[in-house]
């Protein structure tokens, strides 16, 4: 059960982040839905780097990335935010299979 949580928040960060990164402009999408994501996903990266494992040092710069873009209105560059997209989605996903 915590697996499918874990997995649904990497997935809808990933989702979030791509709106809120491809319509900077409109503001239907609120930026705090973005941050409360953003800070769930660090959470969870600081908690799990505790076992040394790469995929945690990801959430935690992926989180970064976020934040400072949602935060600041900052608009990430297409290579930097497709990649934070995919993988984001792509271990969301992973994980909702897997459980």
């Amino acid at each position: 059960m915590i697996i499918l949580v874990l997995g649904l928040i990497d997935f809808l960060t990933g989702i979030l982040f791509f709106i809120n990164n491809s319509y900077n402009d409109s503001h239907w999408l609120p930026v705090k839905i973005v941050l409360f994501f953003a800070f769930l996903l660090l959470i969870k990266g600081i908690i799990f780097i505790l076992s040394a494992d790469i995929a945690s040092l990801l959430d935690i710069i992926c989180a970064a990335v976020i934040i400072i873009t949602a935060y600041f209105n900052i608009h990430a560059g297409g290579v930097i935010a497709g990649v934070i997209c995919v993988y984001l989605i792509f271990k969301g996903i992973m994980s909702l299979l897997g459980a």
